[in-house]
C-alpha cells in the first residue's frame, strides 16, 4: 500500500503538487487522476500548481472532487465500462423526492387522525419530508440499512405510545420509499453517489489503470470514500495522501473525538501503523495535537513560548465588535503583499459583516454576494410578486411590487414620476377591491403606466384565486412579469434553474397561492454566491471544510462558540443519539472529532488567532471546548490566559470605529414670532395647550402633518366619526319625524354608515352591534330627554348637530347658533340646521391678537338655565378632574366661544356611549361661579400666552408619566425643551 502524510503546519496542496511533479513524468501528468473532498479544494490544487509551474504553460492532471465523482465516471473510466455506468439507476430530483415524501406524509396524517378531510399545511409537510431526507441521507451515507425490523428492535417491552408513532411515521422511508424507487427507476441522490463510488472502486480493482491515481486530503470520515482510498493506495500507480499525520506516539490513545480518530480507524482496517507511511515534510511540533489529544499525557508535555506564540486570544464583548476586530486582523495582515490571511468560520453571517466592513478600506472579498437566492435582484422580484398575489386586499405589497428595481411600466424617468405621484394613494385606510388600483389623481389617469399597473393588478387578483400545478404557476408568474421587467437582474439564471426544477411538485396536484408561496420560499432560500470583481487575491472567507488542504500566513478561527466549535448536535425528531449509534450511525463525538482534524490543521499557522463573542444577541455565550483545553493545558504548566490573549486589536477597534461624538449647541426653545403664531386653530387640538404644547408648534407653525402607514389598520377615532355620523342622522330623524326611531331605522342607520366598509366585512360586523347599541342608547336617552325638557317648559327644545369643518371659513364670520342671531326656539319654528361656523375670539392684546377657534359641537340644547354643550364619547369620558386640571378642555373652549356670543353656559355633558361591556352613561358637569371663574379665565390666558411670541412651545410641560405618545414626539427635544 502506498500512503503517505502531511504533518500538520504544512500546506498539503503545494506539498503534493511538488511530490506530483517529483515522482511523475511530464508525460504522465495530464493523464493522472487526483481526487479532492471538495471543489475548494479542487481550485488550491490548481492554484499550487500554476505557482510551481512558475508561470511556464503545464498540462494539468484531471483534479476531481468526490462530490462531483457521479457526473465524471465516464471520464475516469471510459467507454469500456459504459454499460455499467448507464446500469446505474438515475438520481432522483431533489425535489421529485422532496414531494414524493411530502405525499406521504400527509397520508401519514390523514390516517393518523382518522379524517378523509385532514390535510397537513404544504409548509409544514414540506418541513417534515426534509427531516425525513435528511435521515435517509444519513443512513445511505453510513451503508445502514434503513428497515422496520431494526427500528423495532431498538425498544423492547411495551414502547410508549409515542414511539410506536416515531415507528409508524418512519415506516415511509423504511418501507414505503423503496416500493417508490422501484416504481420510478430512480434513486436518491446520496445513493447515486455512493453506487458511482463503490462502482469506480470495484473497476479499478479488477482493472488497474495504468496512470497514476491519487487521492488527496480526504480524512476517510465515510465508508464508502475509506473503501476507495484503501483500493487506490493498493493500485500499482495509485497513493494516498493523508492530512495532518504525525507520529505514533499516541497512536493507542486515539479515541472518538481525537482528531485522529477517522484517520486511526482508516489505517486499523488494514492493520496499518503510522511509520509505515512516507511522510513528505519534516513533522513540526504543534500544540495543538498535545491540546486535542489524551488528556493523561497533559503532565508530561512541557510546551515552551516557541509552542503557543503564535497562538492569540480576543474575546470580544459582542459580535459587532468580534467584526471589527476581525476587520482589523485582515486589514494589517494585508498591508504584506506576500501575506495570505483567511478568516474561518462554520457562521456565514459573520463573513458577510466582515466583507461590507472591509469595504471600509476599499478591499473588496470573494465570498457571499448576496445570500440567498431570495435576496438576489430576480429571487426578491419573485419572492415580492408571490406576497402580492397571496394577499390582494392588501396595498403594502403590491406598492412593494411597484417599487421593485426592476419593475417599470414605462420608461424609468416617467416610471418614478409616476410612483411619486401614486404612492401617497397607497396610504391610510385604503378602502379598495381586489383587482382594482387605489383611487389615483386625475393626472395620472390618462398615464400610460397606469392602464399597464391596473392589468398587472388583475393579474395579480385572478392568480390568488387561482389553483394551479407547480410548473403552471411558474409560466404564470413568468408571463405576468414579462411586461412590467424591461432588463434582467442580478441572479437571472440561477432563479430561472430553481424555478425549472419546481416542475417537480406537480406531482403535488393544484396548490393555491399560499401552498406555492411555500414552494416558492422554500426553492429560493439557498445560498448563492455571486461573482465579485477587483477581489484580493490573498484574503479568503471560508468554512473549515473549504479551508481543507489550504495553508495560511495568518489564520482567523472565528466565532468559537461551543454551538460551532464544535458545533451542537441535535438528535433529531425520532431518533436520539444512542438509538442512531445502535444503528451504526456515528454519534456527536465523531463530529467533534472532525473538527478537531480542522483545528490541528489549520492551528499551525505562522500566526493564529481565535475570537468569540461574550455575548450574541444579547446572551452569554459558551467558548469553544478547543480553547478550555488550550487555556486548561498552558495553565497547568504555569501560562497564564492573560498571556494568549491579544488585547490591542480591542483597544483598536473601539478607537477606530466608536462614533464620533458630537454634541450639539442647546438648541432654544421654539418661540416663533408673532405673525407665525397659530391664528386658526381646531378646538379638539387645544387638549394638547397643557399636555404638550410642541405638538400645537409642529402642526400650526411647521405645517407638518403625520404620514399615514401603508395598509393602517383601523383606529377607535375611525369608530368615532363613523358613531358621529350616524347619531346625526338618528337627530335628524328626531327632528323631522317628532318621534323616536324603531329597531328598523336604527339599523337601516347603522348599515348605511357602514356602507363604506362593505370590503372588510369582519370589521363591518364587529362595529356593526357596537353601533347599534349606540344608537339605542342615544334614542333612549332622547326620549326621555325630551320628556323632561317637556315637563319642565311645556314645549321640545330642538337638539342640533353642528359639522363644523378643520379649515374655517373664508370671509365674514359666522355665528355660532345659526345666522342673523335669535338662538334656539321651538321646533316647529327653528327647524335644526348643519352650520359651519368660525368664533373669533378676542383676547387681551385686542384685535391683533384675535384668535379664530373651529370644530364641532355634538349637541347644544338651549334651557331656561342657559345652554348645555354636550360631547358624544366612544370611549371613556375625561374625569371631572381631568377637566379642572386642564387635560380636557375641548368643552370648555366651547364654553369660552359660547359666552363669546353672549350665551350662558349651563352644562357641559359627556355622553359615554356602550362600549368594553359597559352601559352607556351621562355625565354632567355644572357651569357654577367657580368653574366659570377658575377654568374660562385661565384658558383665556393660556390662549393668550400662545400668541405671545416670548412663549416658549416645550415638548411636555406635565409630568411625562400623565402624558400620552403623539405623532411629534420623534422630532421634539425632550431633554432641551422639556417644561
Amino acid at each position: 500500500m502506498n500512503i503517505l502524510t502531511i504533518p500538520p503546519g504544512h500546506d498539503v496542496a503545494s506539498l503534493t503538487v511538488a511530490h506530483v511533479l517529483k515522482t511523475m513524468a511530464p508525460s504522465a501528468l495530464p493523464r493522472a487522476v487526483l481526487l479532492v473532498p471538495n471543489r475548494r479544494a479542487a481550485i488550491s490544487l490548481r492554484d499550487a500548481f500554476r505557482i510551481a509551474s512558475g508561470g511556464k504553460p503545464l498540462l494539468l492532471p484531471c483534479i476531481v472532487p468526490l462530490a462531483n465523482l457521479s457526473d465524471e465516471l465516464l471520464l475516469l473510466l471510459g467507454t469500456k465500462v459504459l454499460s455499467d455506468i448507464t446500469a446505474l439507476p438515475s438520481a432522483m430530483p431533489e425535489w421529485q423526492r422532496l414531494c414524493l415524501l411530502v405525499e406521504q406524509v400527509r397520508l401519514f396524517e390523514k390516517h393518523r387522525y382518522d379524517d378523509e378531510t385532514f390535510r397537513t399545511s404544504l409548509e409544514q409537510a414540506l418541513r417534515l419530508a426534509s427531516d425525513l431526507g435528511a435521515l435517509q441521507d444519513r443512513f445511505t451515507r453510513y451503508e445502514q440499512p434503513l428497515t422496520m425490523d431494526r427500528l423495532r428492535g431498538l425498544v423492547t417491552g411495551d414502547p410508549a405510545r409515542h414511539w410506536e408513532q416515531s415507528i409508524s411515521f418512519l415506516k415511509i422511508v423504511a418501507e414505503i420509499w423503496p416500493a417508490i424507487e422501484t416504481e420510478y427507476g430512480m434513486i436518491t441522490e446520496e445513493a447515486r453517489q455512493i453506487a458511482a463510488i463503490k462502482l469506480l472502486g470495484k473497476t479499478w480493482k479488477a482493472t488497474p489503470p495504468d496512470y497514476p491515481v491519487m487521492m488527496v486530503g480526504s480524512t476517510a470520515s465515510q465508508p464508502a470514500t475509506a473503501d476507495l482510498m484503501h483500493i487506490v493506495a493498493e493500485l500499482p500507480h495509485g497513493s494516498v495522501i493523508l492530512p495532518g499525520l504525525d507520529g505514533e506516539e499516541e497512536w493507542p490513545e486515539v479515541h472518538n473525538g481525537h482528531p485522529y480518530f477517522h484517520l486511526k480507524t482508516f489505517l486499523d482496517r488494514w492493520n496499518w501503523a503510522p511509520s509505515q507511511t512516507k511522510v513528505l515534510a519534516e513533522p513540526t511540533a504543534s500544540i495543538w495535537l498535545s491540546v486535542l489529544g489524551n488528556i493523561d499525557d497533559w503532565r508530561t508535555a512541557k510546551p515552551t513560548k516557541k509552542d503557543w506564540g503564535h497562538i492569540r486570544l480576543i474575546p470580544c464583548r459582542h459580535v459587532e465588535e468580534e467584526t471589527q476586530v476581525i476587520t482589523l486582523l485582515m486589514r494589517e495582515a494585508a498591508e504584506s503583499p506576500d501575506k495570505r490571511i483567511a478568516l474561518i468560520t462554520p457562521d456565514e453571517g459573520l463573513m458577510a459583516r466582515v466583507a461590507v466592513q472591509l469595504t471600509r478600506y476599499d478591499i473588496q472579498v470573494d465570498r457571499l454576494a448576496a445570500g440567498t437566492l431570495a435576496t438576489t435582484q430576480t429571487g426578491s422580484l419573485f419572492q415580492a410578486l408571490m406576497e402580492a398575489i397571496a394577499s390582494p386586499e392588501r396595498a403594502l405589497p403590491l406598492l412593494n411590487l411597484l417599487r421593485h428595481a426592476l419593475v417599470a411600466l414605462s420608461d424609468k424617468p416617467s416610471w418614478q414620476r409616476w410612483l411619486a405621484i401614486a404612492e401617497p394613494k397607497f396610504r391610510g385606510i385604503v378602502s379598495t377591491r381586489p383587482g382594482t388600483l387605489p383611487h389615483l389623481p386625475e393626472s395620472l389617469h390618462t398615464h400610460p403606466a397606469t392602464a399597464k399597473a391596473a392589468a398587472l393588478v388583475r393579474g395579480l387578483a385572478e392568480l390568488s384565486r387561482s389553483r394551479l400545478i407547480a410548473s403552471a404557476w411558474v409560466k404564470k408568474l413568468t408571463t405576468l412579469l414579462a411586461p412590467a421587467v424591461p432588463e434582467s437582474g442580478s441572479g437571472q439564471e440561477a432563479v430561472e434553474e430553481a424555478l425549472d426544477a419546481l416542475a417537480a411538485a406537480d406531482l403535488l396536484g393544484p396548490l393555491d397561492a399560499d401552498g406555492f408561496a411555500s414552494l416558492l420560499h422554500r426553492q429560493l432560500d439557498v445560498p448563492w454566491r455571486g461573482p465579485i470583481l477587483n477581489a484580493h487575491p490573498n484574503l479568503f472567507l471560508l468554512t473549515p471544510v473549504e479551508a481543507r488542504l489550504m495553508q495560511f500566513d495568518r489564520v482567523i478561527l472565528a466565532n468559537m462558540q461551543d454551538k460551532l466549535w464544535p458545533g451542537l448536535s441535535q438528535p433529531g425528531p425520532w431518533l436520539n443519539f444512542s438509538q442512531q449509534q445502535a444503528l451504526g450511525l456515528p454519534g456527536p463525538e465523531e463530529q467533534t472529532a472532525l473538527m478537531a482534524h480542522d483545528v490541528l490543521m489549520l492551528g499551525g499557522a505562522p500566526e493564529v488567532f481565535l475570537t468569540w463573542p461574550n455575548r450574541d444577541a444579547g446572551s452569554p455565550t459558551t467558548r469553544s471546548p478547543f480553547i478550555e483545553r488550550l487555556v486548561a493545558f498552558l495553565a497547568l504548566h504555569g501560562v497564564e490566559e492573560s498571556e494568549l490573549e491579544a488585547r490591542q486589536y480591542l483597544d483598536w477597534a473601539v478607537e477606530i470605529f466608536a462614533p464620533v461624538e458630537f454634541k450639539p449647541a442647546t438648541p432654544a426653545a421654539p418661540c416663533p414670532p408673532t405673525l407665525q403664531r397659530p391664528r386658526e386653530v381646531r378646538v379638539t387640538a387645544l387638549d394638547r395647550l397643557f399636555s404638550d404644547p410642541y405638538s400645537i408648534y409642529a402642526e400650526y407653525v411647521l405645517k407638518l402633518k403625520p404620514l399615514q402607514d401603508i395598509d393602517a389598520e383601523l383606529e377607535p377615532k375611525d369608530f368615532g366619526t363613523l358613531a358621529h355620523s350616524a347619531i346625526a342622522e338618528l337627530t335628524a330623524h328626531w327632528n323631522m319625524e317628532k318621534r323616536a326611531a324603531d329597531e328598523p331605522i336604527l339599523h337601516r342607520i347603522a348599515d348605511a354608515a357602514l356602507r363604506s366598509f362593505s370590503d372588510r366585512p369582519n370589521v363591518k360586523l364587529f362595529w356593526r352591534n357596537r353601533l347599534l347599541k349606540a344608537l339605542r342608547f342615544v334614542n333612549e336617552a332622547e326620549v326621555e330627554r325630551r320628556k323632561l325638557a317637556t315637563r319642565v317648559s311645556g314645549e321640545v327644545k330642538i337638539s342640533q348637530t353642528l359639522a363644523l369643518f378643520n379649515s374655517p371659513l373664508e370671509g365674514e364670520s359666522t355665528r355660532l347658533l345659526g345666522r342673523g342671531g335669535g338662538g334656539m326656539g321651538h321646533e316647529e319654528d327653528n327647524p335644526p340646521r348643519i352650520c359651519e361656523v368660525q368664533i373669533p375670539l378676542p383676547l387681551k392684546g385686542g384685535a391683533k391678537t384675535e384668535l379664530a377657534l373651529h370644530g364641532r359641537i355634538d349637541r347644544l340644547e338651549e334651557g331656561a338655565d342657559g345652554v348645555t354643550i354636550t360631547d358624544y364619547k366612544t370611549g371613556a369620558a375625561p374625569k371631572e378632574k381631568d377637566v379642572l386640571e386642564g387635560k380636557s378642555v375641548q368643552l370648555l373652549a366651547y364654553a369660552l366661544m359660547l359666552a363669546e356670543e353672549g350665551k350662558t353656559v349651563a352644562s357641559l355633558d359627556y355622553w359615554e356611549l356602550p362600549h368594553a361591556g359597559k352601559p352607556g352613561s351621562i355625565r354632567a358637569l355644572p357651569m357654577d361661579g367657580d368653574i366659570v371663574e377658575h377654568q374660562l379665565g385661565p384658558l383665556r390666558a393660556a390662549l393668550t400666552a400662545m400668541c405671545d411670541e416670548k412663549t416658549p412651545f416645550l415638548a411636555r410641560p406635565l409630568n411625562a408619566n400623565d402624558r400620552i405618545e403623539n405623532d411629534y414626539d420623534g422630532i421634539s427635544r425632550f431633554d432641551e425643551w422639556a417644561g
